[in-house]
């Protein structure tokens, strides 16, 4: 039993009940949800495919997915991974599909993010920029935990909020380093293996770097070790690389393979086809709900449909708000 498990919040029955998945994760006495996407495998060759079949053959997919997720957590194994194509990496493509005609947000650029000849609300082309990441102890307790939150901060946001708290990385798309999904990989990897309780994916905006982020996870999903170039580059934006860690490897594994609970921390302002993606990788939810209906959301954040948009997307997570962390859906 760790640290975070001996938390006297857990003696709470309601918070033990919400958080009951994201906690076996973190505990490593269940695989994450990336881990079982990659056992569930797909009948061809994503890259092949038109989108179409691709969101079709995701659609046939979910419930089987569904149907392995909920008998792991009554107790049974994990299947092995899938030797070809699996969910996981039908995921990752579709993720970059929807980028070439961004629609990751409810502005609908529908700009090609992959040429870069045009930009959206976000001011992004393809590339990701990460402002820091690190060991994160201001999250909520069962979050941070003793550890910390593996907190990896992206730069650029869709929504322009007057009071926002992290303006320098929200309104600067140029902050930060640009990382690519290996990177990203190397991060997550090294934060849990030093300890931290979950990876934290924040901004900034984060569902504005869809793809990068699928791509980090589909990576870990299948053996990721990162080599000593990728490290370096993932030091560079570490912001407590002076202190130090021990490593636990041991505490970062499932079944012999890297495990760590995912953690979407986000405005939710996002599509109902990122959510689809994002809900069968994501172990814990943590929604920053910022407006009620009427006209704050436009007067306060420039952005129309707010409340309409998010609580549709809460509903997807099953759970409610930053005040209601959700765990599971």
């Amino acid at each position: 039993m760790s640290d975070l498990t001996k938390l006297t919040i857990w003696d709470d029955p309601a918070i033990r009940s919400a958080l009951s998945w994201y906690l076996d994760v973190a505990e490593n006495r269940r695989p994450a949800k990336f881990r079982i996407a990659a056992t569930v495998a797909t009948e061809f060759d994503p890259a092949e495919e038109n989108e179409d079949a691709l969101w079709a053959e995701f659609d046939r997919l979910t419930p089987l997915f569904l149907a392995r997720w909920q008998a792991i957590r009554a107790g049974g194994q994990l299947p092995p991974a899938a030797e070809g194509p699996s969910l996981l990496e039908l995921s990752r493509e579709l993720a970059y599909r929807m980028l070439s005609h961004c629609n990751f947000c409810p502005w609908h650029c529908r700009v090609d993010r992959v040429a870069g000849a045009k930009f959206g609300a976000c001011k992004l082309a393809s590339g990701s920029r990460v402002s820091s990441h690190f060991h994160h102890t201001g999250e909520e307790l069962f979050y941070r935990g003793t550890q910390g939150s593996g907190t990896i901060f992206f730069t650029s946001c869709n929504m322009r909020c007057a009071f926002c708290q992290n303006g320098d990385i929200s309104t600067d798309k140029d902050n930060g380093e640009e990382t690519d999904p290996r990177t990203l990989a190397a991060m997550a990897w090294t934060l849990r293996r030093e300890g931290c309780h979950n990876i934290n994916w924040v901004g900034g905006e984060v569902v504005i770097h869809l793809h990068a982020i699928v791509d980090a996870i589909a990576l870990l999903g299948r053996d990721f070790t990162p080599g000593p170039g990728e490290l370096a580059q993932a030091r560079r934006t570490k912001a407590d690389r002076f202190l130090w860690f021990d490593e636990a490897p041991d505490a970062a594994v499932y079944d012999g393979a890297f495990n760590a609970p995912m953690l979407w921390n986000s405005n939710f302002f996002m599509t109902p086809e990122s959510m689809k993606i994002l809900r069968i990788l994501t172990d814990v939810w943590l929604p920053d709900f910022k407006f009620g209906p009427g006209r704050c959301a436009m007067n306060l954040a420039k952005t129309p449909r707010y409340w309409e948009t998010v609580t549709t997307t809460s509903r997807c997570s099953k759970r409610g708000a930053r005040i209601s962390p959700s765990a599971t859906w």
